[in-house]
């Protein structure tokens, strides 16, 4: 039971990483006047998925 909540507040924390990540590049896209590219890294090595 222990191993089954540690893992899943693993993947709630990473989650909440990744939303984070996520809405701080939409926030510094929106609001610098520096072109950051539109792009979300999956965490996968060299893959990335475009947003927006």
């Amino acid at each position: 039971m222990k191993e089954i909540k540690d893992s899943m507040e693993k993947e709630k924390e990473s989650k909440i990483k990744n939303d984070l990540r996520i809405n701080l590049m939409k926030y510094l896209r929106e609001n610098n006047k520096i072109d950051i590219p539109a792009l979300w890294f999956t965490g996968k090595h060299m893959q990335c998925k475009k947003i927006g």
